[in-house]
């Protein structure tokens, strides 16, 4: 288990144990900054009350576990599309799931009204009965909408930190952007200038609505205001009902900040000071990186990591390394997707002995981990297994196996029948026919690119022909004014000049006439 209860309670007996063996105390960075936020998350869409969770599974299993439905669905509604699986433990994985279900949903509520008229069998379970609750509500749509754009907007944040470089130098400026991002969407302006630092922004009162916009301000998301303001012209939705999804949207930001501002490791002076560690701040704010240097001390001198006498030559040599970095490129353009910031110090300051008692606390810094990614790889497998390991056609197959067995009730009343016998005896052959389709569908799918290709090729050829041409006809028509000029002014220069123009165009000819015979091998190989 490692839930943070048990994980804290870990944390104090081992504190205890190394300040009783070492004499020294283990650095406090908070929990596991990605946890924190996808947890933020799940809580600020629970607080809304839209149950988004419920709806997106129930779809999901709907068709899932009953290929005969999936036929009916399919065959009513011509959609061949399949729901994917709502992640109940990683929230900002179902981005996509969300994506799918606005794209699915309008064949639902098909496949609903159907139902109801009595033209398809009623499913009579539980995950229908959400589904169907669901599309009475007007504002489902929009609801899913909010909750994609606010999970895209977290998305890349989460994205950034799986993985196993040191990266909390970065954390603290990361999500201090991501926080005020989302304050934004329902802040006044005034309060986000005055929060220029994280440590400000942990403090802003997320409750007083004196700094909250107009709730008609409330950003929604582009898709989420486009779809209300629809729904609004052809009065499916009262001004009433859309300025309560624009609260509820409120409160799910309200709820997900309140838990960063209390979870999250930013709360920690040790890793918003961590920030000195950043190459492209270390080139720019040198005084500032000093000061959070100078804090990183108190903390290391107190843990009994560094001792006070040799703080000053720390300092002394943090300096310097500021002022080294400040004429460096690399720093100054230093990127923490593509580039490590361990590989970066170790070949300027770990390799400098000038630098050696600086870098000696550089060094522990780094161990300091922003998360559990290393431990916990990925967002989840369960979706790789299914799209990875087994084809569609793969997964229908197994579900109508599984069914029937179901229908007759156990693998032993399954009947063998002579049709089924003839159908497993050419199975292998059906086998390599689909491989054959596959490769047939695979060389015209080739073909079709190709030609694509020739066609663009094609056509920018023609352009390019298009601008040779024009660039002729403007070169002869100045020749000749210049023709002109000499004949009535008897000035030789004009002369030079028309000449000039001319030799001009007729190297332009030459050029076309290459042109005009790519054009045309490249017709010939269409036909081809």
């Amino acid at each position: 288990m490692d839930g943070p209860h048990v994980n804290w309670k870990v944390f104090e007996l081992l504190q205890k144990e190394m300040q009783k063996q070492a004499d020294k105390s283990l650095l406090n960075i908070g929990s596991c900054g990605l946890h924190v936020l996808h947890n933020a998350f799940r809580d600020g869409c629970k607080a809304t009350g839209w149950d988004i969770e419920h709806i997106l599974s129930s779809l999901y299993w709907l068709f899932h576990d009953c290929p005969a439905r999936r036929e009916d669905f399919v065959t009513a509604t011509g959609c061949n599309t399949v729901m994917l699986k709502f992640c109940r433990v990683r929230w900002i994985e179902n981005v996509t799931v969300s994506d799918r279900a606005l794209k699915f949903w309008p064949y639902v509520t098909t496949y609903v009204e159907l139902v109801n008229k009595g033209d398809l069998p009623d499913p009579k379970v539980k995950s229908f009965e959400a589904v169907k609750k669901s599309s009475k509500d007007p504002l489902f749509i929009p609801k899913v909408m909010i909750f994609n754009s606010i999970a895209r907007e977290i998305k890349p944040f989460l994205t950034l930190y799986q993985t196993d470089k040191p990266m909390l130098p970065f954390f603290s400026e990361d999500l201090f952007q991501l926080m005020k991002g989302l304050m934004g969407r329902f802040f006044k302006e005034e309060p986000m200038k005055e929060a220029t630092t994280v440590l400000k922004l942990l403090h802003i009162p997320l409750q007083d609505s004196s700094i909250h916009k107009d709730a008609t301000k409330i950003n929604l998301g582009f898709s989420a205001e486009t779809c209300l303001k629809q729904l609004r012209s052809i009065n499916k939705v009262s001004e009433r009902q859309a300025l309560e999804l624009r609260m509820e949207c409120k409160t799910f930001l309200i709820k997900l900040l309140e838990k960063l501002q209390n979870k999250a490791p930013v709360n920690q002076q040790l890793v918003r000071s961590m920030r000195c560690l950043d190459p492209r701040y270390m080139a720019e704010s040198k005084e500032v990186c000093l000061a959070q240097m100078k804090r990183i001390l108190h903390h290391l001198v107190g843990a009994n990591h560094v001792e006070e006498s040799v703080c000053d030559d720390i300092l002394r040599e943090f300096s310097e390394f500021c002022d080294f970095a400040a004429l460096q490129a690399n720093f100054r353009e230093f990127e923490p997707i593509t580039d490590r910031v361990d590989t970066l110090l170790h070949s300027t300051m770990g390799a400098n002995k000038a630098f050696s008692k600086v870098w000696h606390v550089v060094k522990m810094l780094l161990v300091l981990s922003h998360g559990q990614a290393s431990v916990e790889r990925g967002f989840s497998i369960n979706k790789e297994l299914i799209v990875e390991n087994q084809k569609e056609a793969s997964l229908v197959a197994q579900r109508l196996i599984v069914g029937h067995i179901k229908a007759v009730g156990g693998v032993t009343n399954v009947q063998l029948t002579k049709e089924l016998l003839i159908s497993v005896s050419g199975a292998r052959q059906r086998y390599h026919s689909y491989l054959d389709d596959q490769k047939r569908a695979n060389a015209k799918e080739k073909g079709v690119q190709k030609r694509k290709a020739l066609a663009d090729e094609l056509d920018e050829l023609k352009k390019k022909r298009a601008r040779v041409q024009n660039d002729i006809g403007e070169l002869e028509k100045s020749a000749d004014e210049y023709a002109d000029k000499a004949e009535s002014s008897g000035k030789l220069t004009f002369i030079t000049k028309s000449n000039s123009l001319r030799r001009t165009a007729k190297e332009k000819k030459a050029s076309l006439q290459d042109l005009e015979k790519e054009i045309d091998e490249k017709l010939a190989e269409m036909k081809r």
